[in-house]
């Protein structure tokens, strides 16, 4: 049996459409990994949902964001208010960097979690709270999907 990150790994470098379950904290970030380096490597944009920009999550991607934003966006929609962190800075301070807060006047009572590469490579939160999740690094019509939820509230 491949351990997750073969797996991962392995879909990454075919470009598959294979769809990936992940149900822990230490897949979310196996997956992030490879989804930012995908976004250098393939000089895609970058959206991304989250409940909170926790500095223990993102903070590990800070390097590879700086790169990223030197030619492509990253947007960022969090339900909650975040701390200043060494990730959140690099996308404070660059024009291809925004990060939105939700607030009551944007009349959201909740959002799926996701992180969504150019057009086709995405995490897909399926329950928050026990963080199981989809992802695929070539999946097209997901991808526009959730790029269409992303842009009704950026």
């Amino acid at each position: 049996m491949h351990n997750f990150e073969d797996i991962v790994k392995r879909c990454y470098q075919k470009n598959s459409d294979e769809e990936i379950s992940n149900g822990s904290i230490e897949h979310a970030k196996i997956l992030a990994d490879y989804l930012f380096r995908y976004a250098k490597e393939k000089n895609k944009d970058i959206k991304i949902v989250t409940g909170s920009l926790d500095e223990r999550f993102y903070n590990k991607f800070s390097g590879i964001v700086k790169e990223i934003l030197t030619k492509n966006k990253v947007s960022i929609i969090s339900e909650k208010s975040y701390e200043d962190s060494s990730f959140s800075q690099e996308i404070k301070k660059s024009a291809n960097g925004t990060i939105k807060i939700i607030s009551k006047d944007d009349k959201v009572t909740s959002l799926p979690h996701f992180i969504l590469v150019g057009d086709c490579a995405y995490r897909l939160e399926t329950d928050d709270r026990l963080k199981l999740a989809t992802a695929s690094f070539n999946r097209p019509s997901i991808g526009q999907f959730l790029s269409d939820i992303f842009d009704r509230f950026k």
